[in-house]
């Protein structure tokens, strides 16, 4: 099998047992030792049990309790208890497997051969464990009052593994009935220890229910008993911390070294989560209780990645899971980015126009525009019940062209007032910010005037201003000082996206535009910049065509470019560009035979020049075809990535492989950023672990203004990835992108496991991250 194959299988799970409830009885007629003793027997299923004495009523649980494992008082061996041969009990038994191909047979694998992966386990069985003594022989309830369970204490809900039968409310018999499958045997791995058993199925982790165990009754809802909770094993500390709260662990991933996302070193510790929070962060015990358990050993323990620059607000109504996203460790993902959002819409925009508009990004026609605010547009994506959270930024495309239209102009005083309403509207509806594209029209056309009554009001709700400045190439620099210029008329917390310069003439700008913002920054504005770690970007060809040519919108444009004055015009312009058409490859068009190929060589099997190509590319599709576009330097690149005021965002969209997002040949970008950044520019040098980790979680979070997510610490949200540092590797290319990366073992999103193994889980747990004045990480 070829390695690339090999690192896209899924690893193996560890998994609680699920025993025979007369398998007992059978190792003793086969050994000739007869049935078990009536008054040892279990009841069967459905049989009355006898009633016991009603329990000694107990005392309230002080958080000093919370120091003492559970397993600590319900395993203490009898006094009187025999020793136990060697191998004799479940500590003898061997995890056995179900491989293809393979029976039940202990697994024999070694460490190099179990394959690569995260060992997702389940708790051990505890219902059985307090009536038994070492010696297997029965003990009474009233002589084990040492070690039977705390009624005042509760377990986690019994997990939902391969092959279980699945029993929640409605369960009937039939659920009862269903295979089992060849389960470990309830033992956890040791330190170093391979996990071995049955791989992750999509379904696994889906949702939580009853679980089939030994001796248990399949019961139905009227059965059916409410799940019971262990206290969260502890230093007092942390039991004050959580006001002496009992806390069910719903996932404890233990062994691996956390780099919780401040930047600080990473250190080995374990990682609770309840109810999609992280509770607490430390030593566990090695019986401590969970649902879910993760053996992180040997791997990195992080906080889920914050993009802060995404164009994926049209591609999760299409394909909600996000997987291209989610498979490199994101977890949050901010939408609306370069100006060219979906929302809000004025009462009378031209909404094809708009559409018309960021057509590039509009990959699923049969997506309906229903939304008018952006409150409703925010309903529809939460609808849609993502598996990562979202965050939105409020284009300035649609509030212009809604209110402005695309003509070259700019806004009356009342259209000014029009759009500084809808724009005060949606930041109170849940938007961290706005997003500013001049190189777009009809962007190209605002002046200072309308982006400073802009400014103000974001100022107003603490948001985040985001430029896509107004040219990355000669122009760089006058474009850096337009942007801060407004944030310090305004005071606006402002981002520059994607700082670069193009074109070799320009190379080493970057480090000016750099000692700019440094300057601003000693003078209190707040400014920071985002990169992603590419030598080239993505964007409309469209893009490289002159402000003017680009009014009236995408029909009109399209119109124009059959007027042989304003051809002459355009040609003109092109011919003073730092970009060449070598440097630019279509790849995005209706046209599936020029996708792929760099204008340069389309032009020569057409026996042209590349200018024609590229103006009947613009005539024929317009804003519909995009660029992957060159000409960016490695030096520039590195000074923006290490420079403290910047963080990672991709520019991506979350995509599918298949689907209406899978067409096309995307930007890497948005299947590989993440792994691309902590395995190449860690490995060179460029940065370090916690500070690459710290870019792509709290720094990015932080500016977005989400402050609930983005580190590895008690009370934020369970947004976490486990990463194998050792196989981490982007394996998207320009040629090939759609390749989910290598390493990225386990993704969780709100305590959800989403991608385990490198496979999605089908998981949905992610939450639209609403934002306003009174009410910062409001949740839907």
């Amino acid at each position: 099998m070829a390695q690339q194959d090999a690192d896209r299988l899924p690893g193996p799970v560890r998994l609680a047992v699920a025993a025979d409830d007369g398998a007992r009885h059978r190792r003793r007629a086969a050994a000739g030792a007869g049935p078990l003793p009536a008054g040892r027997r279990r009841p069967r299923v459905g049989a009355a049990r006898p009633r016991r004495p009603a329990a000694r009523a107990r005392q309230p649980v002080r958080a000093r309790v919370l120091r003492r494992p559970a397993s600590a008082h319900r395993h203490r061996p009898s006094a009187r208890a025999r020793p136990r041969a060697a191998g004799a009990g479940r500590a003898g038994q061997r995890p056995r497997r179900l491989d293809p191909g393979t029976g039940g047979e202990p697994a024999a694998r070694t460490a190099a051969a179990a394959g690569a992966g995260v060992p997702f386990h389940l708790a051990r069985p505890l219902d059985r464990a307090a009536r038994v003594a070492p010696d297997r022989r029965h003990v009474s309830r009233r002589h084990r009052r040492d070690r039977q369970p705390r009624r005042d204490l509760h377990r986690a809900d019994p997990p939902v593994h391969a092959g279980a039968a699945v029993l929640g409310a409605g369960a009937g018999p039939a659920a009862a009935r269903r295979p089992r499958a060849d389960h470990p045997q309830g033992r956890r791995a040791e330190p170093g220890e391979p996990a071995v058993g049955l791989p992750v199925p999509d379904p696994l982790l889906e949702g939580r229910g009853q679980v089939r165990r030994r001796g248990a009754r399949a019961r139905g809802p009227a059965g059916h008993r409410p799940p019971e909770r262990l206290p969260l094993p502890g230093a007092a500390a942390r039991a004050a911390d959580l006001g002496g709260r009992l806390v069910t662990l719903d996932l404890l991933i233990t062994g691996g070294t956390v780099v919780d996302g401040t930047g600080a070193d990473g250190v080995r510790a374990d990682v609770a989560v309840a109810g999609g929070v992280i509770v607490a962060v430390g030593q566990y015990p090695v019986e401590a209780d969970a649902a879910r358990i993760v053996d992180a050993t040997g791997k990195v323990v992080c906080p889920g990645f914050v993009d802060l620059h995404t164009h994926s607000d049209l591609t999760l109504l299409s394909a909600p899971e996000g997987r291209s996203a989610v498979h490199q460790g994101v977890t949050t993902t901010v939408i609306g980015n370069c100006g060219l959002g979906v929302a809000p819409l004025a009462a009378g925009a031209d909404v094809g126009g708009v559409r018309a508009a960021v057509g590039y990004l509009d990959l699923d026609p049969s997506v309906d525009w229903t939304w008018r605010s952006y409150g409703d547009y925010l309903d529809a994506v939460a609808a849609t019940r993502p598996s990562l959270n979202v965050a939105g930024l409020v284009g300035h495309l649609p509030l212009h062209a809604g209110v402005v239209g695309f003509d070259d102009r700019g806004p009356t005083p009342h259209e000014l007032d029009e759009m500084t309403s809808l724009l005060a509207d949606a930041l109170d509806a849940g938007a961290v910010g706005l997003s500013t594209g001049l190189m777009y029209a009809p962007l190209t056309f605002a002046r200072r005037a309308e982006l400073v009554a802009l400014a103000e009001v974001v100022a107003a709700h603490d948001a985040l201003f985001a430029w896509h400045l107004r040219d990355y190439a000669d122009e760089v620099l006058p474009a850096v000082r337009e942007a801060l210029d407004i944030a310090a008329a305004t005071g606006v917390r402002t981002q520059l996206s994607h700082l670069t310069a193009v074109g070799r003439r320009n190379w080493g700008s970057v480090a000016t535009a750099l000692d700019l913002i440094e300057a601003a920054r000693d003078d209190g504005l707040d400014v920071a910049v985002d990169m992603y770690p590419y030598l080239a970007g993505n964007a409309p060809l469209a893009q490289r065509l002159p402000a003017w040519a680009q009014a009236g919108g995408d029909a009109a444009m399209r119109a124009r470019l059959a007027d042989p004055g304003a051809v002459a015009r355009i040609r003109e312009a092109w011919a003073g560009d730092a970009l060449g058409w070598d440097e630019i490859t279509v790849n995005s068009a209706p046209d599936a035979a020029v996708v792929g190929y760099t204008v340069t060589k389309l032009a020569a099997d057409r026996g042209t020049d590349p200018d024609t190509v590229a103006l009947d590319l613009l005539a024929r599709f317009g804003n519909a075809v995009s660029m992957v576009a060159g000409g960016r330097d490695a030096g520039d690149l590195r000074a923006v990535l290490t420079h403290p005021a910047s963080v990672i965002g991709s520019d991506g969209q979350a995509l599918d492989v298949d689907g209406p997002t899978g067409q096309g040949m995307p930007h890497p970008r948005s299947y590989g950023t993440y792994p691309r950044l902590l395995s190449e520019h860690v490995a060179d040098g460029t940065l370090t672990l916690p500070e690459a980790i710290r870019k792509c979680t709290s720094g990015a979070a932080r500016r977005a203004g989400i402050t609930d997510r983005g580190t590895i610490t008690a009370g934020q949200a369970a947004d976490i990835v486990v990463i194998d540092v050792g196989r981490l590797a982007d394996r998207a290319t320009f040629a090939d992108p759609r390749q989910y990366p290598a390493g990225v073992d386990a993704v969780i999103v709100n305590g959800e496991p989403t991608i385990v193994y490198g496979q999605h889980t089908g998981a949905r747990a992610g939450h639209v991250l609403r934002a306003g004045t009174k009410d910062k990480g409001q949740r839907s």
